[in-house]
């Protein structure tokens, strides 16, 4: 019997019938990898029946405000803290700015945003965009200032001077428990 589309095991010969919907996607022309020959064109027939082609963020600017929001609540939920607004100034900043690293940058910088906000609202002062991108090393990593573990640290170093040193508050201001405060406070030898 055959199957419109099947699959066959490595080491069988019996087809097995599939019905699937297969989604790809690639930041590079697989044209001009083909071209180069890294890529295989047979695929390219098999594999790209409609494409869809997304402009960069920096061209769709329409879409930052909502992905920002989503962005934030994703990470309020993560760093265990109430529903976040943007002032306006922020959500300027974010729309006005270039997005070298596309949706991932923006990702990065609205985390980065929740981690450093001090209340129920990201401000403008909360927004910063990563050097990464516009370094001409290709191999360069963030910097200390922009290392997850060091803005974590500033953070904590930041919410205890609020609060006077009141371990309590700061915790619960972090969304964490006092533990939990206390854990990371010896993991970065506070």
């Amino acid at each position: 019997m055959c199957y419109r589309n099947a699959v066959t095991k490595l080491g069988s010969n019996i087809p097995i019938p599939i019905d699937i919907r297969l989604i790809s996607a690639t930041n590079v022309s697989i044209y001009d990898m083909a071209n180069q020959q890294n890529y295989r064109r047979d695929l390219i027939y098999r594999l790209n029946t409609i494409e869809i082609t997304l402009p960069p963020l920096r061209e769709r600017d329409g879409d930052i405000s909502l992905l920002a929001q989503t962005f934030a609540k994703t990470y309020a939920n993560k760093y265990h803290k109430n529903a976040l607004e943007f002032e306006s100034k922020a959500m300027s900043k974010l729309i006005k700015y270039d997005y070298p690293g596309n949706i991932r940058e923006l990702q990065h910088t609205i985390e980065r945003a929740v981690i450093m906000s001090e209340d129920n609202v990201i401000k403008e002062k909360d927004i910063s965009f990563s050097d990464l991108e516009k370094s001409d090393r290709k191999s360069q990593i963030f910097d200390a200032s922009l290392n997850l573990g060091d803005v974590e640290k500033s953070a904590i170093e930041r919410v205890i001077e609020k609060h006077n040193g009141n371990i309590s508050k700061a915790a619960q201001e972090l969304g964490l428990t006092r533990s939990s405060l206390y854990r990371r406070l010896g993991k970065h030898n506070m």
